[in-house]
């Protein structure tokens, strides 16, 4: 029977002092597709680290105008800034698929800001990637054309994709056309037609909601 203790002493000493107080002090949780870890403007209770699956944040206007914000991938801290600063959640968040999180109490993570540096150093390094990807991300949002936006969101899932014989990259976008489009900025007919375009050009094909990536640098090309 394998020794359980030390297999968690070599994971933990692999992963930095944040990942390493998520395992020891966190909880595992299991959140099935649709559920809603918290909700914009309310308080945060809780800090997550997605161990597996993916989350959509979602920000709605005071019309009522829903936009897909972001997506969050495995790796990702959530809701850690909005803790830190004392501010409400500024978005919504819901699982897209079956997700493992590790679930910290908001003060018992707060409590360790305050006294070990290394985990703040490390809380204040992971939150900095995310506010640095947004920004590219909302950057590109205004200097890319649709074709660009749409093969940056296709390279998003490309660690999802499976190589086939035939050199294609097969995968399936776990989120809708509305939520993509909502996501880049563009109309979900634009969207449409956008994928089109890139078929056209040889880039993609799609078949029975899968879409096949024929041209893997060209794709990175576009999202240039």
């Amino acid at each position: 029977m394998p020794n359980t203790n030390s297999s968690l002493a070599a994971r933990w000493s692999s992963v930095n002092e944040l990942l390493q107080f998520f395992y020891q002090q966190g909880e595992l949780k299991d959140f099935p597709p649709q559920t809603q870890l918290f909700r914009q403007g309310e308080a945060i209770n809780t800090i997550c680290q997605i161990e597996s699956g993916l989350v959509k944040l979602t920000h709605t206007s005071e019309q009522g105008i829903m936009m897909t914000a972001a997506l969050r991938f495995p790796g990702t801290m959530l809701s850690a800034a909005a803790a830190i600063s004392g501010n409400p959640a500024p978005a919504s968040a819901v699982t897209l698929e079956p997700s493992q999180m590790y679930c910290l109490a908001v003060e018992t993570f707060l409590q360790q800001l305050k006294t070990n540096i290394k985990f703040a150093n490390e809380v204040a390094r992971a939150i900095s990637q995310n506010f640095y990807e947004q920004t590219l991300h909302q950057a590109r949002l205004g200097t890319l054309r649709a074709p660009g936006r749409v093969a940056q969101l296709l390279l998003q899932f490309l660690p999802r994709a499976v190589p086939e014989q035939n050199g294609e990259m097969c995968l399936q976008l776990p989120i809708s056309d509305s939520d993509a489009a909502r996501l880049l900025m563009i109309s979900p007919e634009h969207f449409s037609r956008t994928l089109k375009q890139l078929k056209t050009r040889g880039l993609i094909r799609r078949s029975k909601g899968w879409i096949y990536i024929n041209d893997l640098e060209a794709l990175r090309r576009e999202a240039e």
